[in-house]
C-alpha cells in the first residue's frame, strides 16, 4: 500500500499521484523527481503543469500542494497556477502536454 498523505482523503491522493504519473511520463522523468526542490527548467516545467492541472481541474488547495510539492509558501503555488494559462497560450508543447494528461483523467473530473 502507497504511503498516506496526512490529512489528504484517498480519492483526493489517487488523483494527485496519477496527474503526476501521467505528467512525469509525458516528460520522460521518475516520479520522484517532480517533488524535487530543484528550479532547473527539466523539474519546473513538469511541476508546474501538474501543479496548475490539479488546482484548475481538480480544485487542490493552495497548502495540501504547497505542502506536497515541498515550497516554503503558498505563493509559489499560486504563481504555478496563473503561469500554466500563460505558458499554454504561449507554447503549444505545454499546451499538447496539458491537453493529453486531461484526456487521460477525464474520468476522474468532477461532473465531465
Amino acid at each position: 500500500m502507497k504511503e498516506r498523505i496526512k490529512g489528504m482523503t484517498l480519492y483526493k491522493q489517487n488523483i494527485l499521484e496519477r496527474v503526476n504519473e501521467l505528467v512525469c511520463e509525458q516528460y520522460a522523468m521518475p516520479l520522484k523527481e517532480i517533488r524535487t526542490r530543484n528550479r532547473a527548467l527539466r523539474y519546473s516545467i513538469p511541476r508546474l503543469v501538474a501543479i496548475g492541472i490539479l488546482r484548475n481541474v481538480f480544485g487542490f488547495t493552495y497548502s495540501s500542494l504547497t505542502s506536497y510539492y515541498n515550497y516554503a509558501s503558498t505563493c509559489s503555488v499560486q504563481w504555478a497556477r496563473k503561469e500554466l494559462d500563460k505558458r499554454m497560450a504561449e507554447d503549444p508543447e505545454i499546451a499538447s502536454v496539458v491537453k493529453e494528461v486531461l484526456k487521460q483523467v477525464k474520468p476522474l473530473i468532477p461532473n465531465h
